[in-house]
């Protein structure tokens, strides 16, 4: 354990955060709740969420197998690797933890990436859980996408990432889908497959106060180029849902990439939390390091959305996916 300490020179932004001198997390205590079986083998990309029973559980990607090659990839690739979901439940508040056995095979088309981007899954007012995950369209879309390939020249310095990006091979695109349990999150129903133009990947999806549920996240002009080659291709949308995720709403446009205040270009990467007075306040990573988003949108008379001003807040810590989550007193955390 150790105290972290903000850098001095921080200021909070007005009505938004509040920057604390230090923040002391030594009565916190840190455990391993889990080990995978065997080695070599990796766990990441977890998902956590609480049940109306008071049940807790946690997901995350497991790989097994003999992860040595060389050079390294930032893919699997090899048959002899295993990638699945892998599930834990906890009935006392996260004291004890049990496995629950249930295994959901990652697909061979996503190109051995294990990060499902499940970022969130809750309960819906009917006892189902619901999520989003992304999967591999199956319409015979296929477009340009950059592979990652290591660089060792890299490795000890300033880049944030040991890779570059090589020539654009053939790459089956992947879409957003919906889907719900009721077995508490054994096995899935998918419910939508946003398979048609305009494509769009949720990201941040959270269920409102007054039952709609809310998706924020990147759309294309172009679907031909979608998650492919970096380049002034994203806007930034919300879409919504009235039926609890069969159908969903047309992309409404919030921001393009050709805006002034984004000039390092949008990712799909986001998270919003409901504030009590109905706004939405949205974290947004962009793709240049030591810039997030942070924009507020509220529904006209009309009950469109509309995005208020935007601004690139470093104070909050850029790295990967941003994760908000408000507690029951109204606090929002963050975590990147």
């Amino acid at each position: 354990m150790k105290e972290l300490t903000f850098p001095t020179d921080l200021q909070p932004l007005r009505g938004t955060w509040d920057v604390a001198d230090d923040i002391r997390i030594a009565n916190v205590q840190k455990r391993d709740i889990y080990r995978a079986p065997t080695e070599p083998s990796f766990v990441a990309w977890t998902i956590l969420w609480k049940e109306s029973s008071g049940d807790i559980k946690l997901s995350f990607a497991e790989v097994i197998g003999d992860l040595r090659s060389w050079p390294p990839a930032k893919l699997f690739r090899n048959n002899n690797i295993e990638a699945y979901l892998k599930t834990l439940v906890s009935t006392d508040g996260g004291e004890k933890w049990t496995d629950t056995g249930w295994r959901e095979d990652f697909v061979e088309e996503k190109d051995g990436c294990v990060d499902h981007h499940i970022r969130h899954v809750f309960e819906l007012p009917d006892g189902k859980l619901l999520r989003s995950y992304f999967k591999v369209a199956g319409d015979g879309l296929i477009f340009k996408r950059p592979v990652s390939t290591y660089n060792e020249h890299k490795v000890g310095t300033d880049f944030p990432f040991d890779y570059d990006h090589t020539k654009p091979v053939d790459h089956q695109h992947e879409v957003s889908t919906i889907s719900t349990s009721d077995s508490g999150g054994r096995s899935w129903t998918e419910i939508y497959k946003g398979d048609r133009p305009p494509y769009f990947w949720m990201t941040g999806i959270h269920l409102l106060a007054d039952g709609t549920l809310v998706a924020i996240g990147g759309t294309w002009r172009d679907h031909r180029k979608c998650h492919g080659v970096p380049g002034k291709d994203w806007q930034y949308a919300i879409i919504e849902s009235k039926d609890q995720g069969r159908s969903w709403s047309d992309p409404v446009i919030l921001a393009e990439d050709d805006d002034e205040l984004n000039p390092m270009l949008f990712t799909e990467e986001c998270d919003f939390v409901e504030l009590d007075d109905g706004q939405l306040m949205i974290i947004h990573r962009t793709g240049g390091a030591g810039c997030c988003r942070q924009q507020y949108l509220k529904r006209d008379a009309a009950g469109t959305w509309q995005p208020g001003p935007s601004v690139i807040n470093r104070a909050l810590p850029h790295s990967g996916y941003p994760y908000l989550h408000r507690a029951s007193d109204g606090t929002i955390f963050y975590y990147s």
